[in-house]
């Protein structure tokens, strides 16, 4: 039985290889986007913690509370937009894995009707032995009697 031999195998691989890419890139966007998330809901627990705070007396503290508690807002609006940005880019990247992936199995597909091929080639070949074979065991049982 000879070998099986896919003459696109190296592109087979190639396009396997930008798949691998592609869920690499959309694991550091996932990554990216969990982290601005945990940054928001920080910055959230600690403007409600500063928020539940008892007030204090003087102008003073109150200016500077409030202004942190400003610092804190724009730090959350901030993070909000680039969340977005990175949601957006989650999306792409995740659009394009899923492009990589069909042509993948476009491929992958054309790898598999050719190797049924070769199957059905080689059981018809192994088929056509076993026939000569008894067609020859046949001849000599009926030219031995």
């Amino acid at each position: 039985m000879s070998r099986f031999h896919f003459r696109l195998q190296t592109l087979l691989s190639y396009r396997q290889h930008i798949v691998e890419q592609a869920e690499h890139a959309l694991a550091q966007m996932l990554a990216e986007e969990r982290a601005l998330a945990e940054q928001i809901e920080s910055c959230q627990r600690e403007l409600d913690r500063c928020s539940q705070t008892p007030t204090t007396r003087t102008a003073s503290d109150l200016q500077t509370r409030d202004a942190y508690r400003r610092q804190l807002l724009d730090r959350i609006a901030v993070l909000q937009r680039q969340l977005a940005i990175v949601r957006t880019e989650c999306e792409r990247s995740r659009q394009k894995l899923v492009e990589h992936m069909q042509e993948r199995d476009v491929v992958e597909k054309l790898r598999q009707r050719h190797l049924d091929e070769y199957l059905l080639a080689e059981r018809r070949n192994e088929q056509r032995q076993l026939d000569d074979i008894a067609a020859r065991s046949s001849h000599k049982r009926t030219s031995t009697l």
